[in-house]
């Protein structure tokens, strides 16, 4: 539930375990997430702004300590936001509205300072899965779906093929290669490792 100004936050703390972290200059890459709804909120909303000018703040910092900020894009819920369900009615709607406030983030960044700043697309990797449902004719919300077992019970949170999933986009976004035919100790089924390392 933390938000991008409340890591802001915790790096501006002198003598925080975050400050410490990041005064260490030890990072390459500094990977950052928001909470999961506020990207997607109305850009006059005040945690969206908050948001957005903790990003800039954070990315500032980081390229002060040598290393580069990634965003990690993250996923619409499996069946909306019931908290929010004018905001986000459904998935397709929650995963396009998270998009853009990602990539309106990157863009005040570089608007506001010459820091290196990338997204690592998590929720485009998700949105993939359940396109690619979609169009061959299956029901994504089906419980026996690939892309409904990428979620915990409560729609929100990922499962282990969630995870793995978003891993497979991490690593993908910090080494520029692909992580088709990489070898782990998950129990995973094979294919379906193969489906997430694909995606």
């Amino acid at each position: 539930g933390s938000t991008i100004a409340n890591h802001w936050d915790d790096v501006n703390t002198s003598g925080s375990a975050q400050n410490l972290s990041l005064a260490s200059g030890v990072w390459d890459t500094v990977v950052v997430q928001d909470q999961s709804q506020i990207p997607g909120f109305l850009r006059t909303h005040s945690d969206w702004l908050a948001s957005k000018n903790g990003s800039i703040d954070l990315a500032e910092r980081i390229d002060t300590e040598g290393a580069a900020m990634m965003l990690m894009m993250t996923w619409g819920r499996r069946s909306g936001d019931a908290m929010n369900p004018t905001l986000y009615p459904n998935y397709t709607v929650m995963q396009d509205r998270l998009e853009q406030g990602y990539i309106d983030y990157r863009d005040n960044i570089s608007l506001s300072t010459s820091a290196e700043i990338y997204i690592a697309p998590v929720g485009l990797a998700f949105k993939h899965i359940h396109d690619s449902i979609v169009a061959s004719g299956g029901n994504p919300q089906s419980p026996t779906s690939t892309f409904y077992g990428l979620y915990s019970t409560d729609g929100s949170h990922p499962s282990t093929s969630g995870s793995y999933l978003t891993a497979c986009v991490l690593f993908a976004a910090l080494t520029g290669d692909s992580p088709v035919g990489l070898t782990d100790n998950t129990t995973m089924d094979a294919t379906l490792r193969l489906t997430l390392q694909q995606a």
